[in-house]
This record gives structure tokens, C-alpha cells and sequence, in this order.
């Protein structure tokens, strides 16, 4: 009968268009928020490094330093440490930090060397933030913008350790990728 219709029929004929197109708006809001959390956290990091008024370990210095000469002329494949006698760094002519010297060599571009450690440390503390939020946006923990702060604020003691330019707070994000991929 053409006056009679099934109730799918009606259904959706009486939704609104906007209620029938909601699934690329969801994906928008996504967007949307990760822009939004990408932004946050680097106002966090940036607010946490350059707010402080000294450096929360002194081993900034001998990292910087060390990264800086490998950006000097000696390059990254130099392997006398003559300023560490007493140190099984020099016996051995190893660096155990090697990758994250050479990660935050760039920064030792700039005339201003506090300057760069100071933007070191805000790329550190960044790329900590984004990968725990990968970890719990990747898990679906919700709200996964939430818990990176969270375990950011928790406590004073990791606040101290998060904004250090030391290479443990990459090898902290590191591990949770690690962890979450393998056991995923």
C-alpha cells in the first residue's frame, strides 16, 4: 500500500539531516581535541620550564655540553671523552647517552645556551605528555586528555623528575609505548 509505510521508513525519514551525518562530526571532535590537548601540553611544558628560575639538576650543563660538542667539529662519531678521567666513560670511550645527546644537539644551535636547554627540556617534556596520551588514547582510557596531567601533577617528586632534561623521562615514554604495543 503506498500510504502505509514500515516504521524504519519513518524513522528515518523523520530524522533531521544533521542526526543522519553525525558520524564525520564525531570525527571532527576528535580532531579537534587532540589539536586542543597537543596545544595544552605545550603550554604545560613551556610553563613548567621557563617559569623556574634555575634548572632542577645541575646534570643539564654536562648534557647540553656534551651534546654540544658532538654538534661541534668533532661530529657525532668522536669517541675521546678527555673531561671525564676518573669515569668509565673515558676508559671504554663509550657515551651512554648517546641518543639522547643527539637528539637534543639542534638545540645547541642558538647563541643563547640557557635558552636551549631550557627549549630542550620543553621538547622532552612534550614529547612525554603526547606519548602518554597516545598510550591512553590507544588503550581507549577516557578521558585520555585527562590522565597525562594527571600523572603529570600526581606528585612533586615526579613533577621534579618530568622536567629535568635528563634521558629518563624519554626512556619513561619510550617504556609505556613499548609496553602498550607489545601487550596489545
Amino acid at each position: 500500500m503506498p500510504g502505509k509505510q514500515n516504521r524504519f521508513e519513518r524513522k528515518t525519514r523523520a530524522q533531521p539531516a544533521a542526526s543522519r551525518n553525525a558520524e564525520p562530526r564525531q570525527e571532527l571532535n576528535r580532531r579537534e581535541l587532540n589539536l586542543v590537548f597537543v596545544c595544552v601540553a605545550l603550554a604545560a611544558a613551556v610553563f613548567l620550564h621557563l617559569s623556574a628560575e634555575t634548572f632542577p639538576d645541575p646534570d643539564v650543563f654536562y648534557h647540553f655540553r656534551h651534546a654540544e660538542i658532538y654538534g661541534s667539529a668533532g661530529g657525532i662519531f668522536r669517541t675521546s671523552f678527555p673531561w671525564v678521567h676518573y669515569s668509565v666513560i673515558s676508559e671504554f670511550s663509550s657515551d651512554l647517552w648517546y641518543g639522547f645527546h643527539l637528539l637534543i644537539i639542534p638545540f645547541t644551535f642558538g647563541s643563547d645556551p640557557i635558552l636551549g636547554m631550557q627549549l630542550a627540556g620543553i621538547f622532552i617534556t612534550f614529547v612525554f605528555l603526547i606519548s602518554f596520551y597516545v598510550v591512553c588514547a590507544y588503550l581507549r582510557i577516557k578521558p585520555a586528555f585527562f590522565w597525562p596531567f594527571f600523572l603529570l601533577f600526581s606528585s612533586a617528586f615526579l613533577l621534579h623528575r618530568l622536567t629535568m632534561l635528563r634521558p629518563q623521562v624519554l626512556s619513561l615514554s619510550l617504556s609505556l609505548l613499548l609496553l602498550v604495543f607489545l601487550v596489545t
